[in-house]
């Protein structure tokens, strides 16, 4: 899908707002990025939207390096608390589910559409209706499949995309470091981003943006991490990861809401 960068930025952008004031995460988002990217561009809806999944198949991958790669580390050189190793199991169960769902679209493509259009045909031969949907959806069923099958063709490009992708996720486990240096902390890496994976992990609570249940886990997370660290200390370092990370997105993703759609009304 060709288009100018700076337009995929501002999609970007306005689907992470919509994300963000939505309790629907990224269900409230992507369909919206989906949506922009097939008018700004010659792109299908389905096809816009296979490859915004895919995008958020490799923004999972850093979290589930770091922390399969953190408890390693731990096992080998140091030691392993139980809340440790639970983080990594569950982040483990959570990478052969991702994982095999992955492998399924990008190099099996079909094989997950093909349960989806069996079970709906089969809802509909036993109900009598509804043939003409079980017709429709298999027409963009296959068209999602195509778009499965193209992006893991390439491979190659796939471990790229999956290096920026760390890339990213190291910046956050940066501006922890910052932050914490400017309350006279020098905290080692590890730590620090066990913490900054397992807080993500309260952008699954049913709160428009995780407003509050995210710098709560953060500051719980600092404490049992970092025990030197005091509880106050701890909720004021994540208020102020959330003023640098979350909060500048947030009024950059409006204004580049308000363009896109502004845009499309003109169309």
């Amino acid at each position: 899908i060709r288009m100018p960068y700076r337009k995929s930025i501002r999609i970007f952008m306005a689907g992470n707002f919509m994300n963000s004031i939505t309790p629907m995460g990224q269900a409230g988002g992507e369909p919206l990025m989906a949506y922009l990217l097939e008018k700004n561009s010659n792109a299908s809806y389905e096809k816009a939207i296979s490859s915004i999944f895919s995008a958020d198949i490799m923004n999972t991958t850093p979290p589930i390096t770091f922390t399969l790669g953190g408890t390693i580390y731990l096992l080998l050189f140091d030691s392993v608390n139980s809340f440790v190793l639970q983080a990594a199991y569950m982040v483990l169960f959570g990478t052969v589910i991702g994982g095999t769902v992955a492998y399924l679209l990008w190099f099996e493509s079909g094989t997950i559409e093909g349960k989806i259009k069996w079970i709906v045909k089969e809802i509909s031969e036993r109900t009598g209706r509804g043939e003409h949907l079980v017709v429709e959806l298999e027409e963009k069923l296959s068209e999602v499949e195509k778009t499965f099958n193209a992006i893991g063709e390439d491979p190659i490009y796939l471990l790229k995309t999956s290096l920026v992708s760390h890339a990213g996720f190291l910046m956050q486990i940066f501006n922890f470091t910052l932050i914490a240096a400017s309350l006279g902390y020098y905290p080692d890496f590890t730590p620090i981003y066990f913490i900054v994976v397992l807080s993500g992990l309260s952008n699954f609570t049913p709160v428009p943006g995780a407003n509050g249940a995210y710098e709560a886990a953060m500051a719980g997370l600092t404490t049992v991490f970092l025990p030197y660290i005091s509880a106050p200390e701890a909720l004021t370092i994540a208020v102020l990861f959330r003023l640098s990370t979350y909060w500048p997105g947030l009024a950059a993703g409006w204004l580049a809401l308000n363009s896109l759609n502004g845009e499309v009304q003109k169309q």
